[in-house]
């Protein structure tokens, strides 16, 4: 029986190894982490100076944000209609450097968002959803969605990352998140 135990720590050990010890998967600070550096990465590219205006209607406009290297290009549409400011588009990352977490991001992230009255991260409501493969840290793969209901409630939010399902306890740390989010977006 000693024997048994030996060889079945032995192997817990050697699979740990080989596996990268993904057994719990990254932690909830490392998957916060990666999802900032996207965020940071839309934000490079959100310079009033970059704004490039492909459209304008009435109640609406067309642009495209870029920062200095066109490594994150912002497709924004901006529409106001009946006290609702609506924003939507995408955000493409090619080879984007966020110096602050040395990740380098590929991928895409997609928002559609809804203020009733206020433009403040308190009155947003809606969806967004992240596809990004990173090099330069602990994850490689993020996927990312998230819901948030006209109340201001969290109604869905899925995580992957590394090809793994992960449940996140630190459900304030997306609003905070979404806050930084708000803050920066034009208007």
């Amino acid at each position: 029986m000693k024997k048994y135990l030996i060889f079945l720590a032995l192997l817990s050990i050697f699979a740990a190894v080989f596996c990268g010890c993904r057994y719990n998967g990254p932690s909830d600070k490392e998957v916060f982490d990666a999802m900032e550096a996207v965020m940071r990465g839309f934000q490079a590219s959100m310079s009033q100076d970059s704004l490039e205006i492909n459209n304008e209607y009435a109640n609406a406009a067309e642009g495209v944000f870029r920062n200095e290297d066109d490594s994150v290009v912002t497709n924004m549409t901006v529409l106001m209609n009946e006290g609702v400011f609506h924003v939507y588009g995408n955000c493409l990352f090619s080879d984007y450097q966020d110096d602050a977490s040395n990740y380098l991001l590929n991928g895409e992230l997609i928002y559609n968002v809804k203020y009733r009255g206020a433009f403040h991260a308190n009155a947003g409501f809606g969806e967004m959803s992240c596809a990004v493969e990173l090099a330069g840290g602990q994850i490689e793969t993020l996927e990312f969605s998230f819901i948030i209901g006209e109340r201001g409630h969290l109604e869905e939010f899925l995580v992957t990352a590394n090809d793994m399902d992960i449940t996140v306890k630190q459900e304030n740390s997306l609003y905070d998140i979404f806050k930084k989010w708000s803050q920066t977006m034009p208007g």
